[in-house]
């Protein structure tokens, strides 16, 4: 698996580096290297896409090392789903000196342009909720709109965000108790 992992013309490269992490989860650094490769390539397509975001979500804050490259790739692709990217990013990395937990941060507090800041702050809940028990790293963000928003889709989508991740909620829930 390591030598079609390391051949960079592989198409099965991707492929090899997630069954690797799958049969020896602890064997990261083939599968990071792939990973950013990937991303490197302005030719990636959305299959790969897809791929990459499961490998990502499956080595979690292990993936801490990779985040320079990862963000330098989005920066160059423009990618059109920047807030997954940054759910994602912010997930593995959920200090704030990590650009990508900044702007998912910004696109919750719903404080964008108009109409926008409502639907960034909508597809960030969204990604939140996709995420699952790996994203408890925003349950403070989260429990924080449900003390502060007023509009009621915004809300259903933080309490279904909640629910996704599971028992980490357990300091959001007097928030959520006042919606009730």
């Amino acid at each position: 698996l390591v030598a079609l992992i390391e051949d960079k013309q592989s198409p099965h490269r991707l492929s090899a580096a997630q069954t690797l992490l799958r049969v020896d989860p602890k064997r990261t650094e083939p599968a990071l290297q792939a990973i950013v490769d990937t991303m490197a390539n302005p030719k990636w397509n959305r299959a790969e896409e897809d791929r990459v975001m499961q490998m990502l979500r499956q080595l979690g804050p292990i993936a801490r090392p990779a985040l320079p490259a990862l963000h330098q790739s989005l920066e160059q692709t423009k990618s059109s789903r920047n807030i997954r990217w940054s759910a994602m990013l912010a997930m593995i990395d959920p200090t704030d000196k990590n650009s990508s937990m900044l702007f998912l941060r910004t696109c919750l507090s719903g404080k964008g342009n108009g109409k926008s800041g409502v639907k960034d702050q909508l597809s960030a809940l969204r990604e939140i909720e996709d995420l699952g028990p790996q994203a408890k790293v925003f349950v403070p963000e989260l429990a924080s709109l449900l003390k502060t928003e007023k509009d009621a889709k915004v809300l259903i989508n933080a309490a279904y965000a909640l629910e996704s991740i599971g028992p980490a909620v357990r300091d959001a829930l007097p928030a959520l108790e006042t919606l009730a």
